[in-house]
């Protein structure tokens, strides 16, 4: 019998980001942050204190996109998104595609541009008053029919 030490350079954990305080039940929201695998960890700290009320607020994907997972939480005038897509078409650069709407008290007070550098491409998110959400690789190449891309960031409210 072999043993073989496999040897990861990252794994990723899930924690809690905040508690929100929705219709009266704590409801835990999730991100992401990543720990090494020699046993340090280089947590990302929370962006805001998991006692601080908060609003859930939702992603409406738009067709032909499907989000298989996404979250979106407003705190103290600070929001919070993760969203997972894919296209059933292919996606090509420079080109604007609203991804989704949001709804909720996660609308900005003016439209927030947002850079995001994911799946080896530059995004430029729009998150519109009127709460369209939409994605434009500015540079990178396309991304094929089906492709899983995950965003995540902030914008002030």
């Amino acid at each position: 019998m072999h043993t073989f030490l496999l040897r990861l350079p990252r794994l990723t954990y899930l924690f809690p980001l905040a508690v929100c305080f929705h219709t009266g039940q704590p409801t835990a929201i999730s991100s992401q942050t990543t720990m090494e695998a020699s046993g340090t960890t280089a947590l990302r700290p929370a962006a805001h204190a998991p006692s601080q009320p908060c609003q859930v607020c939702s992603f409406n994907v738009l067709s032909p996109f499907s989000s298989p997972t996404n979250e979106i939480t407003s705190v103290s005038g600070t929001v919070d998104f993760y969203i997972v897509f894919f296209d059933r078409g292919t996606m090509n650069t420079n080109t604007v595609y609203n991804i989704a709407t949001i709804s909720g008290g996660c609308l900005p007070s003016a439209n927030r541009f947002v850079n995001i550098v994911a799946s080896g491409r530059t995004w430029l998110v729009e998150i519109a008053t009127n709460g369209v959400f939409s994605a434009e690789i500015t540079s990178g190449s396309a991304v094929p029919a089906g492709t899983v891309i995950d965003l995540e960031s902030s914008y002030p409210q």
